[in-house]
């Protein structure tokens, strides 16, 4: 039995826990920044501890780390548990600054623990099967086209939840967003930073922060992605065209569509989202259980945060 504790208990975490439960795994703890968020977590969800703070979850006799916590946070928890000797299936983004992540990622290397990166989006069906149908040669992508709209001017989260820190259009959707172009259209980390150009919008006076983005991706054989994001959008959004020289397929509300017509049936996009947790936790869970490496990993993702920050870097000059 793989035991794990979680840093974090959001609207995510909710979903992690059945999904490691699932894989066979036994969530012992939960951790969170004060006792009367972690003690109703471990209650509505029968966690057998509830602990204020970090130290003490990684110093517990378990196995693994789930991060879960607000973005900016993500690579200190992710170290203490790297420290602690535990293996880590970090939430994205793996950190919001690029140091920050090549150093989680060397202390993974050198001390031999799994460190997965939740990049949920891959272990979606309808895109799986895509990369899948790329890496057999079936298909080649000549221009992917994703837009991710929705209304995100109040600090909430997926459930609505009102939360106490702002979330980044940069790190948190373009990050889900332009590794699945990445991915699919087979561009390694190495490669990932001379491929991407991006420019955030201005900043809204309502929180100070950028809430438009539009991203190219331009592989070095000129096969291209164009990503669109906002939170300023009363009209939601989500869905990804792929252009193929004799096909067109859509993802859209879980569905996976070729030249129009269904090809692969889903329910809704928040459904296909729960499913592909549950199978990219029991992807981790299973690495850990075998004590072999998990895909993709805190070192196969520095390109992409290398491209994330070099977008942020422009909107700062």
């Amino acid at each position: 039995m793989v035991k794990v504790g979680i840093i974090g208990p959001g609207d995510v975490a909710q979903i992690h826990v059945p999904a490691l439960r699932a894989a066979g795994a036994e969530v012992v703890a939960i951790a969170g920044a004060d006792e009367a968020s972690a003690q109703e977590f471990a209650r509505r969800w029968d966690v057998p501890r509830s602990i204020v703070g970090v130290d003490e979850l990684v110093a517990l006799d378990i196995d693994a780390v789930v991060v879960t916590t607000p973005s900016p946070l993500h690579g200190q928890h992710a170290s203490a548990a790297i420290a602690a000797g535990k293996h880590v299936l970090c939430e994205i983004p793996l950190s919001t600054d690029l140091s920050e992540a090549q150093r989680v990622a060397e202390a993974a290397e050198e001390s031999g623990v799994i460190v997965m990166v939740a990049q949920t989006l891959r272990f979606c069906a309808p895109f799986a099967h895509l990369r899948q149908m790329v890496v057999t040669g079936e298909i080649t992508i000549e221009h992917l086209v994703s837009r991710r709209l929705l209304l995100r001017q109040r600090d909430e989260g997926w459930s609505g939840k009102p939360r106490e820190w702002t979330d980044s259009i940069l790190w948190h959707h373009a990050g889900h967003q332009l590794d699945l172009a990445l991915w699919l259209l087979g561009i390694d980390s190495d490669s990932a930073r001379d491929a991407v150009d991006g420019r955030l919008g201005r900043r809204w006076e309502g929180n100070g922060e950028p809430m438009d983005l539009s991203i190219r991706v331009n592989a070095t054989d000129g096969r291209l992605a164009t990503l669109a994001l906002s939170y300023h959008s009363r009209i939601a959004a989500e869905d990804c065209i792929i252009i193929t020289p004799d096909e067109t397929f859509t993802v859209a509300n879980g569905t996976l569509l070729r030249n129009g017509h269904v090809f692969l049936e889903g329910d809704s996009d928040d459904d296909m989202k729960k499913r592909a947790i549950e199978t990219q936790d029991a992807a981790f869970i299973e690495a850990v259980r075998a004590g072999k490496p998990a895909h993709p990993s805190a070192r196969e993702l520095i390109g992409l945060a290398a491209a994330l920050s070099d977008i942020e870097a422009k909107m700062r000059i």
